[in-house]
């Protein structure tokens, strides 16, 4: 199963999820998807507009692969729980958010932990089918001091933005 996040923001996320459902439409496995409230409904794809933490944490230990925005919480939740991941981060220009931090804070150390990030909603589906070569993000391949680093930079950008 492939879990679909686009976290609490009363902005609708319609780039991921419409691109997603088009994906669910001839995916091999079920997609589910968390969607946020007043934006695009999927047609191919169980959804809600927001989970409960229980079963979010539910959602995201069941999925094979989770495929989220890139909120400081979520992406910590995927680097803890070691689960295969693609970040699709909200941008500005789209109008997803008021501000480029998920940009900010992903870009540089997104990849050193293993993560996925795809900033070209395009190259979603090419990723999503070769799920196999997604790694699994591992925060013990790093130093303590660059995750900290990592950790202190990510909330900073969340804080400050």
């Amino acid at each position: 199963m492939i879990f679909v996040t686009t976290g609490v923001s009363s902005i609708p996320f319609d780039r991921l999820i419409k691109k997603m459902d088009e994906i669910a439409a001839t995916y091999r496995a079920p997609v589910f998807m968390q969607t946020g409230y007043n934006g695009y409904k999927p047609r191919n794809a169980q959804h809600v507009p927001i989970l409960t933490r229980k079963e979010y944490l539910t959602y995201m230990q069941q999925a094979d692969l989770v495929v989220s925005h890139a909120g400081a919480g979520t992406t910590m939740d995927l680097i803890l729980s070691q689960k295969r991941c693609i970040l699709v981060p909200r941008m500005k220009k789209f109008r997803e958010h008021l501000n480029d931090h998920q940009l900010e804070h992903i870009k540089g150390w997104g990849e050193r932990l293993g993560i996925k990030v795809v900033y070209d909603i395009n190259e979603l589906d090419d990723l999503v089918r070769q799920i196999e070569t997604i790694p699994v993000p591992s925060p013990r391949a790093q130093t303590r001091d660059e995750l900290i680093h990592a950790i202190r930079q990510m909330i900073v950008s969340s804080v400050g933005g």
